[in-house]
């Protein structure tokens, strides 16, 4: 049996690093995918991945959303980072 592979988004609740969600998960991965606000979990549930809210600058947010994605797929084989400007 052959697994899909995960690409985890950091920045992936709107925008650009939704844009990319959507990509990857049309090229077959599955998705974890952080971003500040709710937006990422909505599109984690559309695209049926998972979601955590955190922060880019915040190393607990990350070493979270990273613990979060082994513990469900255990595995990450991309890592995409889509940061935008100022809110």
């Amino acid at each position: 049996m052959v697994l899909k592979k995960v690409c985890l988004i950091i920045g992936g609740g709107r925008g650009m690093g939704a844009a990319t969600a959507h990509q990857m998960y049309s090229r077959g991965y599955r998705l974890a995918l952080m971003s500040p606000s709710e937006s990422c979990e909505k599109l984690a549930i559309e695209l049926g991945g998972i979601a955590q809210r955190g922060r880019a600058e915040n190393a607990s947010d990350l070493k979270s959303v990273f613990d979060m994605t082994m513990k469900n797929y255990e595995r990450i084989d991309s890592v995409l980072i889509h940061v935008g400007g100022p809110p």
